[in-house]
């Protein structure tokens, strides 16, 4: 393919100023690339573009009032940056602006907006013909011949699993690139958090780990990955419970990283919260070095708490970023606000084709289920997954008669303070995945929901009390977990574990949002036809299941293969009080001891009496 100085990536809205401009370039010796076709908002990024990019030399972005719009376009320098970045963390060396507009608001470029932006207004200034001659006669190789830089280091799994139907983020991508890194030396401000003012659903996970995908070069140091969704089954979050679940998550992402012994002092004991943090924060192969610290699912607080709780919501490291996301729509005091709003219309249209293209025919049907959901993306990607076996007529006429029916309206009216006014729909999107279930995955599908949201548990768990719920037939659960999975009710992952003696492997994990499992529990029992065990006895499977992976608590060289079961160990005894859960928690107390988390005068029995509350089972409907 032939090689450029420049690729300039632009509006076609700009094409006639653009166009002028590009022949007063190349008059002065300047190759340009100019796509000049036209690409359907719908398409997928051109395949010939990568190339294009890849074969020039830098990157100019005409960063017109309309450029962000374009999903494109944001795609075009994405993969610039991306590529300039493998050079140098100077990536004003091989990406420039042009800002066309008698303001700059309109430009989230994060550093791009200062160091690269060129001077004037006008590619037809000689001045700035004169600037680009500077800049490329320093250039010898195209973009793709730089060196590729190592990923960064990654400190918890959660930071792996992006999925591919992600899109129509890139505008809050850069958005977020330009909140973490501001463009001007004064705007010292490094926090963060991605809000979604009370809306379940729309993606902010999502998001942090595209985020983490696309920019991750940034951090030499290492993107440390925190789930927080431990704090939503507190009764109460204090200083306390917020130290307890901040240090089991850093000691759950070191373990990910390798650094599994950086979170003990020298007798081997576990450090503490407090002398934990100091110690991320003076020592570790992530000193000097640009960090991302980010915490997922900090749960909804009053202003009060959050201001109670302020020092364990920013990283440790000096030379760090922080980056939270929370359904907490108030003000956090030193975060930069990212209010995450539903896909536009666009998006939610292109998030479908990602599972099935529509004909120009089908295209109204695809509109009107946007409209009905308000783009919610949970909802859109069950309908995606629906579609995979499904025409967009079926679809609809499927989800049509889902929403006539007078349970989901009273089910919405349970999560309406959770999805907003298109809560019918969403909720309909839900029910409509159900049917194409059979009873045994329903029944699979309740035992789930009886699981923490947000925080993955091995898939060990499940099967093992499948057996006990599908009376020892370990195939039907085979076969009922497929089914959900296919269905997009749950996801699945990995977990890396690193034994004692330096092996690893990876234990299969699975995880339910909340807003499923608030919809689904509710959505099953109000089935009438479906033989459901009750919540309690679920839980008791559940409970039997985790018991038999603690059998070996006083050997230390088996606790490694115990840590993915610690989430749950800790969730389900505080969902009712029973033998089962009170012996769940005594098991837990001597792992504990025989770990060196908690001192050795103090009993099991102990341990497991103090942590007693009277919990009362009632199914938990938070969707954060």
């Amino acid at each position: 393919m032939e090689n450029f100085d420049l690729f300039i990536s632009y509006r076609r809205s700009q094409a006639l100023a653009v166009q002028a401009a590009v022949a007063s370039l190349e008059q002065a010796g300047i190759s340009c690339f100019l796509d000049t076709t036209d690409i359907a908002p719908l398409a997928d990024f051109p395949e010939g573009l990568h190339g294009a990019i890849a074969n020039s030399k830098a990157l100019l972005v005409w960063w017109s009032a309309d450029y962000a719009d374009s999903e494109h376009c944001m795609a075009e320098l994405t993969l610039g940056w991306q590529y300039a970045r493998a050079q140098s963390s100077d990536v004003s060396q091989r990406i420039w602006v042009v800002n066309p507009e008698l303001t700059t608001d309109h430009i989230c470029a994060g550093e791009l907006q200062s160091s690269n932006l060129l001077a004037g207004n006008s590619l037809h200034d000689a001045t700035l013909t004169a600037q680009l001659t500077e800049k490329l006669a320093t250039l010898t190789t195209p973009l793709s011949n730089e060196q590729q830089t190592v990923a960064a280091a990654s400190y918890g799994s959660q930071a792996q699993a992006v999925s591919k139907h992600f899109t129509g983020r890139l505008r809050e991508l850069w958005q977020l690139r330009s909140l973490l890194h501001p463009a001007k030396i004064s705007q010292t401000n490094r926090l963060v958090a991605i809000q979604t003012h009370g809306i379940a659903g729309i993606g902010k996970t999502e998001l942090a780990r595209a985020y983490v995908d696309k920019f991750n070069a940034a951090y030499p140091g290492g993107v440390f990955w925190l789930n927080l969704a431990p704090l939503d089954s507190e009764a109460h979050v204090d200083d306390n419970s917020m130290r307890r679940v901040w240090a089991d998550a850093v000691r759950e992402a070191l373990d990910w990283g390798g650094q599994s012994g950086f979170y003990r002092d020298s007798a081997g004991q576990y450090l503490e919260a407090q002398p934990l943090w100091e110690k991320l924060q003076q020592q570790g192969p992530w000193q000097s070095q640009p960090v991302l610290w980010l915490l997922d699912n900090v749960p909804v607080l009053n202003t009060q708490t959050y201001h109670q709780l302020q020092r364990w919501l920013t990283a440790p490291m000096a030379n760090s970023h922080t980056l939270i996301t929370t359904r907490f729509a108030g003000e956090l005091a030193g975060f930069k606000p990212l209010n995450l709003a539903p896909l536009d219309h666009i998006a939610a249209l292109r998030l479908l084709c990602s599972y099935r293209d529509f004909t120009k025919a089908e295209q109204p049907l695809a509109e009107q289920l946007v409209q009905q959901t308000g783009a919610h993306t949970l909802a859109l990607v069950l309908a995606g997954e629906y579609l995979k076996h499904s025409s967009y007529q079926q679809l609809i006429e499927g989800f049509d008669s889902q929403q006539v029916l007078p349970v989901i309206e009273q089910i919405a009216a349970l999560l309406a303070a959770d999805l907003g006014n298109k809560a019918v729909g969403i909720v309909a999107t839900f029910s409509l995945s159900l049917q194409w279930l059979d009873d045994k995955a329903k029944r699979l599908l309740a035992l789930a929901c009886q699981c923490e949201g947000n925080s993955a548990f091995p898939v060990a768990v499940l099967k093992d009390a499948a057996k006990a719920l599908f009376q020892q037939d370990e195939m039907q659960s085979s076969i009922a977990l497929r089914c959900l999975s296919q269905a997009a009710l749950m996801q699945q992952s990995e977990q890396r574990v690193r034994m004692t003696d330096g092996s690893t492997y990876h234990e299969p994990m699975l995880e339910l949002h909340p807003l499923t499992i608030a919809a689904s529990w509710q959505l099953l029992c109000k089935q009438q036809d479906l033989a459901l065990p009750t919540a309690i006895k679920l839980q008791q499977y559940l409970i039997a299941a985790v018991l038999t992976h603690f059998d070996q608590v006083e050997d230390n060289r088996q606790h490694p293969t115990i840590h993915p079961y610690l989430a749950l160990a800790h969730f389900l005894p505080q969902q009712h009080c029973s033998a089962e859960a009170f012996g769940l928690r005594h098991r837990l107390g001597r792992f504990y001891m025989h770990a060196g988390a908690i001192p050795k005068c103090r009993s099991p029995v102990q341990l497991a009496n103090a942590s007693q509350k009277p919990y009362y089972y009632q199914m938990n409907t938070k969707t954060s």
